[in-house]
Parts: structure tokens; C-alpha cells; sequence
């Protein structure tokens, strides 16, 4: 499993393995469909939340994770509005 394979793309595949298991046990629904790429220790997060606090949550719930010596965070924040907002 993780510990057998050495190579490169086996230590980026258990990195994004541990951050996918990480952003879907922090209890936000919407941090289970970010994606994530991991290559020389750059960790990227991609895909949309709803508000700054959420990427700034997946952010930080990675960002102990050894291996990840940077992390660039592509999350979208998408806004949804209501119709009582747009009045």
C-alpha cells in the first residue's frame, strides 16, 4: 500500500489520499468535492465552495500534513444568491 511504493507518483498518490480523507472528515459537505494535485511537495486545491471561511478551512486541515511544503489554494468562492438579495 503507501509505505510499499516509493516511487514518486506512489508518495503523490498517498499525499492526496491522506488530504481527500482529511477535508472529508471535517464535517463540510462541500470540501468532499474539492480536488487536489500533489507534485514536488506543491499541493493544489481546486474547485468551488461556497465562502472564504471554507477554503480557508480546507486550507488549514492539510496544511500538516508531511510532504506538502506548499500549498496553492485554487478554490473558487461562489456566491449564491437569493432572491431577496438581488432586489
Amino acid at each position: 500500500m503507501c509505505g510499499q511504493d516509493e516511487s514518486s507518483e506512489g508518495r503523490a498518490c498517498c499525499l492526496t489520499t491522506l488530504v481527500r480523507r482529511r477535508l472529508h472528515s471535517c464535517g463540510y459537505a462541500a470540501l468532499k468535492s474539492v480536488e487536489c494535485t500533489h507534485e514536488s511537495g506543491v499541493l493544489t486545491l481546486r474547485g468551488s465552495v461556497a465562502s472564504f471561511y471554507l477554503k480557508q478551512v480546507a486550507q488549514e486541515r492539510i496544511r500538516t500534513i508531511e510532504g506538502i511544503t506548499r500549498i496553492c489554494n485554487e478554490l473558487e468562492v461562489q456566491y449564491n444568491e437569493c432572491d431577496e438579495c438581488s432586489n
